[in-house]
């Protein structure tokens, strides 16, 4: 095995490491080289997509980070004028059913009240005090 003083373990490990980094630098360069041509030569996209002003009530909110939003209040009429696709209306269904348990509420307030009529249930047809 060789003896090598320790000036020469320096230039060993110089001849081998100097040549590696260049080596892998160069590739390096070449690729950032080729990444900014290529960028240079792309349009450049827009920085916030375009949006079509739309009509309607607007008013600014502010997020609890500060940032302030607009909003854009606008009725069906106008959603669907600006070409707008809305849900189809399960409002009906929902009103029906307050409508319902309202009915219900009330029955069951009347029923609740000192000296109201005792009603029959049809169900059972037993009558309840």
């Amino acid at each position: 095995m060789l003896k090598l003083t320790p000036k020469q373990k320096i230039w060993v490990r110089v001849a081998i490491y100097v040549p590696l980094i260049l080596f892998f630098g160069y590739g390096a360069l070449k690729a950032h080289w080729a990444r900014t041509a290529a960028e240079s030569e792309a349009p450049l996209a827009p920085t916030a997509p375009e949006t079509p002003e739309l009509e309607g009530t607007k008013r600014e909110i502010q997020l609890p980070n500060g940032q302030v939003v607009t909003i854009t209040e606008m009725t069906e009429e106008q959603a669907r004028a600006q070409g707008f696709e809305l849900p189809p209306d399960d409002d009906a269904e929902a009103k029906d059913k307050e409508r319902g348990d309202a009915d219900a509420d009330a029955e069951a307030e009347a029923e609740s009240q000192p000296g109201a009529e005792p009603s029959a249930d049809t169900e059972t047809g037993t009558a309840t005090p």
